[in-house]
């Protein structure tokens, strides 16, 4: 099975520290926030 997250929890991080802090947990998918309430802090 594999664990993924929507990024916009972690907007206060740049994309790049959060692609590694998200990895560093063993997640393996992530779905970047695009429009809307989630934000475009990654985009």
């Amino acid at each position: 099975m594999k664990l993924g997250v929507m990024n916009p929890i972690l907007s206060d991080l740049s994309f790049e520290e959060a692609m590694a802090y998200l990895s560093s947990l063993g997640v393996q998918t992530v779905e970047i926030g695009a429009v809307g309430y989630p934000g475009t802090a990654h985009l």
